[in-house]
């Protein structure tokens, strides 16, 4: 018999023993010996019970028939035994251990170091950005470096003429004047400077070359030619300003461009479609057709063309000295703009039939070596009165 089953029984004991001793106890020992009836339970596997034997409880005791009135029928009725749901044991899931916690060492304070007032703190190190301007200045200054030695080397090496008194002692020539550099501006007219500065260095220097003229002849020169050992040395602007100072003081003069490589005074006319010199040594025009006349000092010009193939061939052309001839009877001055030595033999061949050659040098540029050749291939050629001009000089 269930355990349960035995609870029920005792507890019907019980009850039985409340209502009545003697058929309490026949209906326990009728309940005893009575097999259990059968309960249908729900298909399912449950446990079996276990069978025991029922031990009556000591403390019970049954009591004698007594007679009684009759029971009713319905009291001896089978009461119900109510079996309560069987209890199913559940896996209880099994919770794996809580793995072992590390300890974490709690976070030191920080220490903040107090800097003192007379020690400042280090400034942060600079970022540096790479600048190509600062690139490219140092590549300009390498060559500008680089220029200035060139240009000092060369000094040292050529030997050029730096004043008045190296070109004297050097050629043995007389140094008629100097003629220093001028910054011109844009305001200024360079053919015309010594006319509109008449109290400047360059005029009080153009007058000393024109009174060295007659000093040194002893009758006054009326054919001048001016040239040089190479191009740049300022031989047009001496002969440009000696004429124009010349017209200017009262003087019949006349400024003949002889350059037939590389004209240079297209600027000082003002008709630039007249006939030119080439015109007159080829017999195509007359000597009053390329006269042009200055109106501010009355200086008269003759332009030329460039014809560098022919030019000696026009220039040692009878044509050419019987211009000069025809001109020396009418005016005072005449200067002959010639190219430089370097270029062609068209100074030499010009030389020859002027009265006196002013040689221009540059300061500081034209080597000795150079001066030296030039003017002996000049003293062959020209009548010996020969005078030297130093042009771009230092202030």
């Amino acid at each position: 018999m269930s355990r349960r089953l035995k609870s029920f029984v005792c507890a019907w004991v019980i009850l039985a023993a409340w209502a009545g001793p003697s058929c309490a106890a026949d209906d326990a020992l009728s309940m005893i010996s009575t097999p259990a009836p059968t309960i249908a339970t729900p298909e399912r596997s449950m446990p079996q019970p276990i069978q025991a034997p029922i031990k009556l409880s000591p403390k019970i005791r049954v009591a004698k028939p007594v007679p009684h009135p009759p029971i009713p029928a319905h009291a001896h009725a089978p009461v119900p035994v109510i079996v309560p749901d069987p209890v199913v044991e559940m896996p209880v899931p099994i919770v794996p251990p809580a793995p072992a916690l590390i300890p974490v060492p709690a976070p030191q304070p920080v220490k903040l170091q107090q800097l003192s007032p007379t020690k400042p703190a280090p400034p942060p190190p600079a970022i540096v950005v790479a600048d190509k301007s600062r690139g490219y200045a140092y590549i300009l200054a390498g060559v500008l470096a680089a220029l200035m030695m060139i240009l000092v080397a060369r000094r040292m090496f050529t030997r050029v003429f730096g004043t008045a008194a190296v070109v004297e002692q050097v050629t043995g020539l007389r140094c008629l004047a100097v003629l220093r550099r001028v910054d011109f501006t844009r305001h200024d007219d360079r053919d015309r400077y010594v006319v509109q500065n008449p109290l400047s260095d360059s005029a009080t220097q153009i007058g000393h070359v024109r009174v060295s003229l007659g000093d040194w002849t002893g009758d006054p020169a009326k054919v001048v030619a001016v040239t040089s050992t190479q191009t740049g040395e300022g031989v047009s602007t001496l002969a440009t300003w000696l004429a124009l100072q010349a017209a200017q003081s009262g003087q019949r003069a006349l400024l003949i461009d002889c350059n037939l490589h590389q004209p240079h005074l297209q600027e000082l006319v003002t008709h630039k479609a007249a006939p030119t010199l080439i015109d007159m040594l080829t017999d195509h025009a007359r000597v009053e057709e390329i006269l042009q006349r200055d109106a501010d000092t009355g200086l008269y010009i003759i332009p030329t063309r460039a014809v560098p193939h022919t030019a000696l061939d026009l220039l040692q052309s009878p044509l050419m000295d019987k211009l000069l001839a025809a001109l020396r009877t009418v005016y005072d001055l005449i200067i002959l703009d010639t190219p430089a030595l370097s270029v062609a033999a068209d100074a030499r061949t010009l030389c020859r039939r002027a009265d006196f050659t002013l040689y221009c040098v540059q300061a500081n540029r034209t080597s000795r070596t150079s001066v030296a050749t030039g003017l002996h291939a000049l003293k062959s050629a020209s009548k010996g009165k020969i005078g030297l001009v130093l042009t771009q000089a230092r202030p």
